[in-house]
């Protein structure tokens, strides 16, 4: 009597996620490879058979795919984001948007400090070594708005950082390449940097550091997200894992998408500025 094969993986085209190849490219997360079982067809008619393995030429058609695709979503709507904060109407800009996160975070140790925001618009950042897990966040955030990405790299992330990303954007990446390369999509895919802060929630662990989960959402009048959510763990002053989630679909009008995320209505909703 024939022996029953073992049952392939069938989901992720059968990717043992378990044994992904580590890479800084997500067009190259490639399956170990697997041994493709012998089916009895008259036992396993209509089974579900393993995906081929894609070929080196196939993974860099992906990779040229995605690199002239992405760009093209990003300049759709023709919009491009000036967040500099040394400019007066940006650095006004910059207050208001701090205003609004103040507000929309519930619980009150978790809310950002006013000094955080006067060291960002000035350029005085406190010594990496001394701030607190709600200092790296929120130094995080705010370098995020101005679209200062190098410098939060540098002074956010650990080198040994691990990042995966689900929703529209699905890989797994290390180091600061890898948190570049995810920096370089978001921007890809979303023309500005003006986020809405639905939430977030920031606990100190003493030695160990601390963590931080954010709910996050998006609208620029062409597109927009409602299922954003990133979490961290913060060690020794830099973020060491973090794992990130958002769909980007078409902008619904603002009342749909502030209901959506549970955030009320601003009374300057609209496009942003």
């Amino acid at each position: 009597m024939n022996s029953i094969p073992e049952r392939p993986s069938i989901g992720n085209g059968g990717i043992d996620a378990n044994r992904l190849v580590e890479s800084n490219d997500p067009a190259d997360l490639r399956p170990a490879p697997q041994r493709t079982p012998k089916f009895d067809d008259a036992r396993f008619d209509g089974f579900p058979r393993i995906s081929p393995r894609r070929t080196r030429a196939e993974r860099a058609q992906r990779r040229r795919t995605l690199a002239n695709t992405l760009p093209v979503a990003a300049s759709a709507s023709g919009r491009k984001s000036n967040t500099d904060p040394s400019t007066r109407d940006k650095e006004q800009w910059l207050r208001r948007e701090f205003k609004k996160m103040r507000d929309n975070i519930t619980d009150e140790a978790s809310k950002p400090s006013r000094e955080i925001l006067e060291r960002v618009i000035s350029g005085s950042l406190k010594p990496v070594a001394e701030r607190t897990i709600n200092e790296v966040y929120w130094e995080h955030i705010l370098l995020r708005f101005i679209d200062n990405v190098p410098l939060d790299i540098d002074r956010n992330y650990a080198e040994g950082l691990t990042l995966t990303l689900c929703g529209t954007a699905q890989f797994i990446v290390t180091g600061h390449k890898g948190i570049a390369r995810s920096a370089r999509t978001l921007k890809a895919l979303l023309d500005t940097t003006e986020y809405v802060i639905i939430d977030t929630v920031i606990r100190e662990t003493g030695e160990e550091g601390g963590w931080v989960t954010e709910r996050w959402g998006y609208n620029d009048g062409h597109k927009q997200v409602v299922d954003g959510i990133d979490t961290f763990l913060i060690r020794d002053g830099k973020i060491i894992v973090k794992m990130i989630n958002y769909t980007v679909e078409d902008a619904q009008p603002a009342d749909v998408f502030y209901h959506r995320i549970g955030v009320p209505l601003p009374s300057n909703a609209g496009l942003p500025s």
